[in-house]
C-alpha cells in the first residue's frame, strides 16, 4: 500500500484545481445539509436558501484552501513531489474543513445547537464515513488515467517507430530530433549555441533550437508536439497562430505568442526530470538577433521560468 502512496498522482490538476470539482462539492454539501435539517415550521424556501448558503460556503472554503495552502506550503504542494498519498491527505483535509465549517454554519443559521460534547465526535464520524470513498476515488482515477496514458503512449510510440524519430512539425516538413540530422538545412545542433526547446522522451532529452522553430514557423505558423511517457500525459498538440513574416516572429518571439490554453496544458505536465519532465524551456538569454528591450526579455524569461 505504501508504494502506491508514493507514486506520482495524475490528479494534481483534475482534483485540486478544477472548477467542476468545486461546484460538485458545493452541490453535494447543499443536498447533505438540507437532508440533515430538523423538522421546523419555517418555509421550504428558507430551508433551501440556508442549504445553498452552506454549499456556497463550502466552495469558498475549498477555494481558500487552494489559495492559501500552496502559498504557505509551496514545497509540499510542488508538482515534483505530488503523490497519491499527498492527494489523499489533501482531499481528506478539505473534506474535514468543509464539514467543520458547515457544522458551524448550521449552528449560526439556527438549525442546530452547539455542544462541545458531541461536536468533535460528529466531525470524527463525518471523516470516518468520508475517507473510504475519497480514497477509492483518488486511487481509481489515478489507475484510470494511468491506463489511458499507457494507451496513448503506445499509439505515440507506434507513430515514432513509423517515422523513425520523435518529430516536431506539421506535414512533410518534420523537424527531426535526431542530433545527427540537420533540420531545415541549418548547421548541426552540436555545433551551435543558443536557447533550445528540450523534449524529454523515455528517459532521454533532445533539444531543438528556437531558431529552427522560428524557421519552421515562418513557413507554416503551426506546430505539433508528440511525446510519450508511461503513466504521464502522452500527447499534446500545440498550435501557435502567428504571422508568417520573420519580422513579426522576431518582435513577439515564438514563445510569447503561445495561446494560454495550450500553454496551460504544457505547464501542467511540466515537472522535474525525476518526475518525467517532458518539456523544459531553457532560456539563459533570448537570441541576440531578436530586437527586444531588456524589460521585455526579463518578463519573457520570468513568465516561462519553470522552477
Amino acid at each position: 500500500m505504501f508504494p502506491l502512496f508514493r507514486q506520482p498522482s495524475a490528479l494534481r490538476e483534475s482534483l485540486s484545481y478544477q472548477l467542476g470539482f468545486s461546484l460538485f462539492l458545493g452541490l453535494v454539501v447543499t443536498l447533505v445539509v438540507h437532508s440533515q435539517m430538523p423538522d421546523s415550521p419555517v418555509s421550504a424556501y428558507r430551508e433551501w436558501a440556508d442549504a445553498v448558503i452552506c454549499g456556497l460556503t463550502a466552495i469558498l472554503v475549498f477555494s481558500g484552501q487552494l489559495s492559501i495552502l500552496p502559498y504557505l506550503l509551496g514545497n509540499w504542494f510542488s508538482p515534483d513531489r505530488w503523490t497519491i498519498g499527498r492527494d489523499l491527505l489533501f482531499s481528506s483535509w478539505v473534506f474535514f474543513v468543509v464539514g467543520l465549517v458547515n457544522s458551524l454554519m448550521l449552528v449560526y443559521l439556527g438549525w442546530m445547537q452547539f455542544q462541545w460534547s458531541g461536536f468533535f465526535w460528529q466531525q470524527f464520524l463525518q471523516l470516518a464515513w468520508g475517507l473510504p470513498p475519497i480514497s477509492l476515488m483518488v486511487v481509481w482515477r489515478n489507475q484510470k488515467y494511468a491506463a489511458l496514458n499507457m494507451a496513448w503512449s503506445k499509439q505515440i510510440d507506434e507513430k515514432i517507430e513509423e517515422r523513425g524519430s520523435l518529430a516536431l512539425g506539421p506535414g512533410p516538413e518534420l523537424l527531426r530530433l535526431q542530433a545527427a540530422q540537420r533540420p531545415l538545412g541549418l548547421p548541426a545542433p552540436q555545433k551551435r549555441e543558443g536557447p533550445k526547446l528540450l523534449v524529454y522522451h523515455q528517459g532521454g532529452a533532445k533539444g531543438i533550437f528556437l531558431e529552427d522553430i522560428l524557421a519552421l514557423y515562418s513557413q507554416k505558423g503551426e506546430l505539433e508536439i508528440y511525446w510519450a511517457e508511461a503513466g504521464q500525459l502522452a500527447y499534446i498538440k500545440v498550435q501557435m497562430r502567428l504571422k508568417e513574416t520573420q519580422e513579426a516572429l522576431a518582435q513577439q518571439t515564438i514563445l510569447h505568442r503561445v495561446h494560454r490554453f495550450y500553454w496551460a496544458n504544457l505547464a501542467r505536465v511540466t515537472a522535474s526530470e525525476s518526475n518525467a519532465r517532458h518539456i523544459l524551456l531553457s532560456l539563459p538569454q533570448l537570441p541576440q538577433t531578436i530586437p527586444v528591450s531588456k524589460t521585455y526579455r526579463k518578463a519573457v524569461q520570468a513568465y516561462f521560468e519553470m522552477d
